[in-house]
C-alpha cells in the first residue's frame, strides 16, 4: 500500500529534483576561456579607374544580427545571399589610387570569413574584385592562440597575393576599434612582436598561412595582428588590423548537491520504469 503510494507522488518528486538541480544544483562562478570577440579593420586601395562610393563584402559562417557596430562615418546595410551575407559600406567617395579604412565589431564567438570584396559606383560592381585576406582566429587564455590568414575566394584580379610585414601584440585593456588604424598612438603604443611565420604567398583561393601566439595569460586582453598584403606586381593591397579578445567567461557547473539530486533523479526514475514493465508483465 504505502509502495502503491510512493509511486503515485513519484511524477512529482521527479519534477520537484529537476527544479532543484536547476535552482540549486549549478555553481555559476565556474569559468570557461574563449575567444570572446573580434574587431575587424583594413584599409582598402581602389586601385580600378573610376571614383567609387561604396563597397560590398559577402560573408559567410556569420549573420547580418552578429554585427554590434562598425567603424567610420559610413552607411551600413547588411542583406542575406543564399547562406552568405552582404554588407554595404556607403557615404563615401574614393578615386582611383586612394584608399579607405572600414572595420567592423563582431559578437562574441563569431567568426565570420570573407568571400569577396569589390568596390561600386551607385551600387554597380566597378574593377575587379580586392584581393582580400582574413583572419580566423581559436584560442584560450593560457593556452596559444590559432591564427590563420586566409585568401578570399574566386575572381581574383592577382595571381597571387604576398603577406608583407606582420606582427602581433597583447594589450589590456583592447585597443577601441576607432583606434585601431594605422599609426594611431594606441596602436604605435603596441608591444608588437615579429609573426614571420605569417609571411608567405597565397596562390589560390581559400589558400592559408598560420601563426601560432605563446600562451596568453592576460584575462580580458586584446590580441591584435597587423599586417600588409602585396599582390604579384609587389603594389600594397591592404593594410590590416585585426583584434580577438581572450577573456573568461562564466558557465553552469553542477555542485555536489547538484550531483547528489541528480543521482537521486536517476533512482526515481529507474524506479518508475522498473514498476510500469512489472505492471505490463502483471496484465499480460
Amino acid at each position: 500500500m504505502q509502495s502503491g503510494r510512493f509511486y503515485k507522488w513519484l511524477p512529482a518528486v521527479l519534477f520537484i529534483a529537476v527544479v532543484m538541480v536547476i535552482l540549486f544544483g549549478s555553481n555559476p562562478s565556474a569559468m570557461a576561456t574563449m575567444i570572446q570577440g573580434r574587431l575587424s579593420n583594413f584599409h582598402l586601395w581602389n586601385r580600378s579607374a573610376e571614383t567609387v562610393n561604396d563597397v560590398d563584402i559577402i560573408i559567410s559562417n556569420a549573420s547580418c544580427s552578429d554585427i554590434l557596430y562598425h567603424y567610420g562615418p559610413y552607411t551600413r546595410s547588411c542583406v542575406p545571399v543564399g547562406s552568405n551575407i552582404r554588407v554595404t559600406f556607403s557615404g563615401f567617395s574614393c578615386a582611383p589610387g586612394a584608399y579607405k579604412h572600414f572595420g567592423l565589431h563582431w559578437k562574441s564567438g563569431v567568426n565570420p570569413k570573407v568571400r569577396q570584396i569589390y568596390w561600386t559606383k551607385d551600387g554597380v560592381q566597378t574593377g575587379g574584385y580586392i584581393d582580400f585576406t582574413g583572419l580566423e582566429w581559436t584560442g584560450n587564455i593560457n593556452c596559444p592562440v590559432f591564427i590563420v590568414i586566409r585568401r578570399a575566394d574566386s575572381s581574383m584580379t592577382s595571381p597571387w597575393v604576398t603577406i608583407g610585414s606582420a606582427q602581433w601584440a597583447v594589450r589590456y585593456p583592447p585597443v577601441p576599434l576607432d583606434s585601431l588604424i594605422p599609426n594611431s598612438p594606441a596602436v604605435t603604443a603596441l608591444p608588437w612582436q615579429s609573426a614571420g611565420s605569417l609571411n608567405g604567398t597565397l596562390m589560390n583561393s581559400f589558400d592559408s598561412v598560420y601563426y601560432q601566439t605563446p600562451p596568453i595569460h592576460e584575462n580580458g586582453a586584446g590580441v591584435t595582428v597587423q599586417y600588409t598584403t602585396l599582390n604579384s606586381s609587389m603594389d600594397t593591397v591592404g593594410i590590416y588590423f585585426e583584434q580577438a579578445l581572450v577573456s573568461e567567461v562564466q558557465v553552469p557547473s553542477l555542485t555536489v548537491w547538484g550531483m547528489a539530486i541528480l543521482i537521486i533523479l536517476l533512482i526515481a526514475a529507474t524506479a518508475l520504469i522498473i514498476r510500469k514493465r512489472r505492471r505490463a508483465q502483471l496484465l499480460a
